[in-house]
């Protein structure tokens, strides 16, 4: 879904630089040669579900030790800028003598934004842990108004990588499911929350009840 979504506004950035036939190579990179000058890297990473975008901007540094103080202090200035403005900054690459430019698209989030129908929703799943979204927030992340539909699911990391984790009961994993219902009732969600990926040890019927004892406390 994001893919074919940043697939998507590829090929309308494209479109808009007069550049047709923009697409992702096996890497999920694509390369702009804007001008002679200028360029621009469009990677979309799987795992986390964002689409990071580079610019060099310098392709060598000051020789001089007072300048190349100088120009680290501006880039740190612009670097704490661009993270507070449009989550990116500046990064230095000493060995190569490479200066990028850079900011992140998050395309799950992204969706919302571009297409602000309110036939536009979410299913709000505690499994976004696993991409480094905070599972007890559901309506700081998402907002209510755009959450149709509720799972409710645990699991235990193993490891950094995408795919070391393992799904557990409800009530034995990372997540704190408690939590996640009280945020939905503080918020006052109505709609339905189904239990799901629920690892060995525990069944249907004593996840729903589960459930129910957390709504009714």
């Amino acid at each position: 879904m994001s893919l074919e979504n940043a697939k998507e506004n590829l090929a309308e950035f494209g479109k808009e630089l007069g550049l047709e036939g923009l697409e992702f190579d096996e890497n999920n990179t694509c390369i702009l040669g804007i001008d002679d000058e200028f360029s621009m890297h469009l990677t979309y990473e799987p795992n986390s579900d964002r689409l990071y975008l580079y610019s060099p901007l310098l392709d060598g540094l000051p020789k001089d030790n007072k300048i190349c103080q100088g120009l680290y202090e501006r880039l740190l200035e612009g670097s704490m800028l661009g993270g507070q403005m449009a989550g990116g900054g500046v990064g230095v690459a000493v060995k190569e003598e490479l200066i990028l430019m850079h900011c992140t698209i998050d395309m799950e989030h992204a969706i919302l934004e571009a297409v602000p129908s309110p036939s536009n929703g979410v299913t709000y799943c505690q499994g976004m842990y696993i991409f480094g979204e905070d599972p007890h927030t559901p309506d700081e992340t998402w907002g209510m108004d755009r959450i149709f539909f509720c799972h409710a699911r645990n699991l235990i990391r193993h490891g950094p990588a995408f795919w070391e984790y393992e799904e557990v009961p409800l009530d034995k994993g990372d997540v704190d499911i408690a939590k996640c219902v009280r945020a939905l009732m503080d918020a006052r969600y109505e709609g339905v929350m189904i239990p799901e990926h629920l690892g060995e040890g525990t069944s249907l019927a004593e996840s729903v009840a589960y459930l129910k004892g957390l709504i009714n406390l």
